[in-house]
């Protein structure tokens, strides 16, 4: 997701994912809920610009062979 915006500091940010900004509960659920199924080094990321911010998803790669074709 990028913002072109105003955009978020590191402080700010720090406040949404760790629930003490009690405005922002769905980027505060979707980080959390991440993090306690892949762990730690899995959630939102976020990334300041010069202007507005960048904010990832990210998830371990997991492979699997149990699908079907048709």
């Amino acid at each position: 997701v990028c913002d072109n915006g105003v955009g978020l500091t590191v402080d700010q940010w720090e406040d949404i994912i760790h629930e003490e900004n009690k405005g922002h509960h769905g980027i505060w659920n979707i980080h959390t809920r991440v993090e306690l199924v892949y762990g730690q080094n899995y959630g939102l990321k976020l990334e300041p610009q010069e202007k507005g911010t960048y904010i990832s998803v990210c998830f371990p790669i997991e492979h699997t062979t149990n699908y079907k074709i048709g």
